[in-house]
């Protein structure tokens, strides 16, 4: 789980903060998106008819929670899709390295380059946070202002 949390002004309104931030999840494709009291709750990640460039992409779900005291939205992301596809990926990548090299003669030695795809999925999590983070960031400089 990664979590963080984005400052708010207090000119913000913070009631209709999460039903706002619900919207902003929706217009990116975000799944069973739920809002109760000051908590959205949504789904994301890679299995979704979306581009690996969408910013949940890396995230299986998450939630949302405004904090109106400290003017602070806190979040939690999940990552353990990425994780578990991946370590599948790199198992069947493994896998067909050792078959096809034990029929064609070919090189073993193609597996030294499997830890290098755990260190891009690790690489393109943290690009994929700091994503997040401006998506929010974003999200939160549009949200309703109090009335005065």
């Amino acid at each position: 789980m990664k979590t963080g949390a984005v400052d708010f002004d207090r000119e913000i309104d913070a009631s209709l903060l999460p039903a706002h931030l619900a919207g902003c999840l929706r217009s990116v494709d975000a799944d069973a998106v739920q809002v109760r009291d000051n908590r959205v709750t949504f789904r994301g990640g890679i299995f979704r008819f979306v581009t690996n460039w969408n910013v949940l992409a890396a995230f299986g779900f998450g939630d949302l929670t405004v904090d109106s005291a400290t003017c602070k939205v806190r979040y939690c992301l999940s990552y353990r899709q990425l994780v578990i596809f991946t370590v599948i990926m790199a198992g069947v990548t493994a896998a067909t390295i050792l078959i096809l090299g034990s029929l064609h003669g070919m090189s073993q030695s193609m597996l030294t380059v499997l830890p290098l795809g755990f260190v891009v999925v690790f690489v393109n999590l943290a690009l994929r946070t700091y994503d997040f983070k401006r998506f929010l960031r974003r999200s939160i400089d549009t949200a309703p202002h109090v009335s005065r």
